[in-house]
């Protein structure tokens, strides 16, 4: 009996043990956690670049060759464009006035004015049209050209004496210049901002340039802006006319030269 016993308590010692070193294996082991999946933030796309912005076009408006006539209370004026050009008439002219004048300035001028059409834009208003390109000075010459011609014109037309004063306004690019022609002188007005001695050097530029046409022609600028030119009351106001047109180029490429 006390041999059993013994025994059942060893064997109770035995199974105690074994517990216990069960439950520290419990404590000591390692539980395996998998590592979190690492989260690499994606790179910010980048906005698209904006556009290029359309170049803006800025339409550059034409500036016309003008022209104003007046005389004996009639007026006449002419914008020349690049391409064509309008003529507003003096009230009174007919359109059957207008066609015998073009008939007589295509007797005239010929082979001058091949390429050259007129149309009425309404009563008062022709419309010249001629090839493109033509550069400012030639419209200049032909505008005075078609101008003293339509005077001579409306003078018949009108019975305006031969040798009345004429006045003359022409405006290109913001300068105005008049010319007040008559029988013996005429007085040109130009912008002030131009001095005595800058007018001194482009008459003499204009004597050299013209001398045999200019050798009756005499000048005294009168104050700033102002010349009187002199010459016999033999040299017609349509010659004048012409001279003052060419004047008047020369004058605007010399302003802007």
């Amino acid at each position: 009996m006390k041999g059993n016993f013994r025994v059942l308590i060893l064997l109770s010692v035995v199974l105690i043990a074994l517990a216990g070193c069960q439950s520290s294996a419990s404590v000591s082991s390692t539980e395996i956690i998998a590592p979190a999946p690492v989260v690499i933030p994606a790179s910010p796309v980048p906005a698209p670049a904006p556009a290029p912005a359309a170049e803006e076009t800025v339409a550059v408006a034409e500036v016309p060759v003008e022209a104003e006539y007046t005389y004996m209370g009639y007026t006449m004026k002419i914008a020349a464009y690049d391409g064509y050009a309008l003529i507003t008439l003096p009230a009174g002219l007919t359109k059957a006035d207008v066609d015998a004048f073009m008939a007589a300035e295509v007797a005239a001028y010929g082979s001058m004015l091949d390429g050259i059409t007129y149309s009425f834009d309404n009563d008062s208003v022709v419309r010249i049209s001629y090839p493109q390109g033509i550069g400012e000075g030639e419209r200049r010459a032909y505008v005075n050209m078609f101008a003293t011609d339509v005077i001579s014109m409306a003078s018949a037309v009108f019975s305006i004496p031969e040798g009345t004063p004429v006045s003359v306004t022409y405006s290109y690019a913001g300068y105005t210049l008049t010319a007040d022609i008559a029988d013996g002188s005429t007085v040109l007005t130009y912008p002030d901002f131009i001095t005595s001695a800058e007018a001194e050097g482009f008459f003499a530029a204009e004597n050299a340039a013209y001398g045999d046409v200019l050798g009756s022609v005499f000048y005294t600028i009168t104050g700033p802006g102002s010349v009187t030119f002199t010459y016999p009351e033999s040299v017609s106001i349509s010659d004048v006319q012409a001279y003052t047109a060419l004047f008047v180029t020369d004058l605007i490429n010399y302003v802007e030269g």
